[in-house]
């Protein structure tokens, strides 16, 4: 009985990482989407400026866009993120695998001692 809870407890760790590391990948998807439309603004300011004959005037842009670095999570971030799914899947498989050990252990008694309970049964109960 408690080895079905730690199954469903193991399923539940492993859901859980995996959901984790969907989430970070969409994150990232966006961040680099983000950074693209980032460049694409300043190429399409380069070409109007090539294109212009006024002189150039500096206007301030988003600070979120011109460090770009402040917006988006660091790299430490990411590897501290993927470490952590991937230690959280090791322990899923550790609790999933000690599970079946544990049912293979009272499946193996069991067995072992029905036959042991037969043999006995046959010995002293039953007429030659």
């Amino acid at each position: 009985m408690v080895s079905i809870h730690i199954i469903i407890a193991a399923k539940r760790i492993t859901e859980m990482a995996t959901s984790r590391e969907e989430e970070l990948r969409q994150r990232e998807l966006e961040l680099k989407e983000r950074e693209l439309e980032v460049r694409l603004r300043e190429l399409d300011a380069d070409v109007q400026r090539s294109t212009s004959k006024e002189p150039e005037v500096q206007e301030p842009a988003d600070y979120a866009e011109t460090k770009l670095e402040d917006a988006r999570p660091g790299r430490s971030f990411r590897r501290r993120w993927r470490r952590a799914i991937t230690i959280s899947k090791f322990v899923g498989l550790a609790v999933v695998s000690i599970a079946a050990v544990s049912v293979a252990f009272w499946l193996g008694l069991i067995v072992i001692f029905g036959a042991l309970a037969y043999t006995l049964f046959q010995v002293f109960f039953t007429k030659d």
